[in-house]
This record gives structure tokens, sequence and C-alpha cells, in this order.
């Protein structure tokens, strides 16, 4: 199944999903949680996006916490890390 995504300025992307990931896209779409496949496909890319921007900024903490020699103390990596997961959550993950 190819499923073609409009952009903006009237590009379009299009995307080959495998049997398996084209049954779990119009299941999602029938069961009302989608309007569309192309919102199952832009929600994928858009958690896909977060959780790299999550990962990064957690690798950048803990390469400064390194690079300062160990010292951040284990309060300063969790004070990191709850702020990360509750700008996740403000977001809706």
């Amino acid at each position: 199944m190819t499923i073609t995504i409009e952009l903006p300025k009237d590009e379009a992307l299009q995307v080959s999903l495998a049997e398996h990931w084209r049954v779990f896209a119009d299941n999602a779409v029938k069961a009302g949680r989608y309007a569309s496949v192309d919102a199952v496909i832009s929600e994928g890319l858009r958690l896909v996006e977060a959780r790299d921007e999550t990962f990064w900024g957690l690798k950048t903490d803990i390469d400064a916490a390194i690079a300062a020699g160990g010292r951040n103390s284990g309060a300063d990596l969790s004070r990191s890390l709850d702020a990360t997961f509750d700008r996740l959550r403000a977001d809706g993950y």
C-alpha cells in the first residue's frame, strides 16, 4: 500500500507500508482514533521526533556531567531528568 501525504506548498510524500502497518493504520482509522491513514503516519513521525529530541537532550546532559568530571551530583542529573519528563508530560506524552 502506498500512501500519499500532502505537504505544504502542494508537495507530496509517498510512503509504502508493509501489510502489518497498513492493517494497523486502517484499524486505527476504523476505530475512530484518527481521521485518516495520513494522520496515523503524521502522529508516528511526531512521536519519533519527540523521542529523538528527548534522547539528544538527555545525552547532552550526561555528556556535560562527564565533561565536568563528575562535579554534577546525582541530584543534578535527577533534576535534569525530572525537567525533561515534566516537559514531555506537558506536551502530552
